[in-house]
């Protein structure tokens, strides 16, 4: 009878993380403080400043999928605010 070489598998420890994963900055956070700052406007469709928020803020809303794509690939989570 033929005799098999015994095979060892090697368990290697996981390698500790630097840091943890955070999850992706959310575009709901930056549309709320998109919000709060255009509340902080009077309201004066004739004033550049409140019509350039109101503007961006109504365009980021209807296109939110769009921005979450947008945050997920440009923004990494050492580059985000604290809160």
């Amino acid at each position: 009878m033929a005799q098999r070489a015994a095979t060892t598998a090697t368990i290697t420890e996981p390698r500790p993380r630097e840091r943890p994963i955070l999850p992706p900055m959310k575009a709901e956070r930056l549309l709320a403080e998109l919000n709060r700052i255009r509340q902080d406007v009077p309201k004066d469709p004739k004033d550049l400043e409140w019509f350039t928020v109101h503007h961006v803020f109504c365009f980021v809303s209807y296109n939110m999928a769009a921005f979450q794509k947008y945050l997920d690939e440009a923004v990494k989570p050492e580059d985000e605010p604290e809160a």
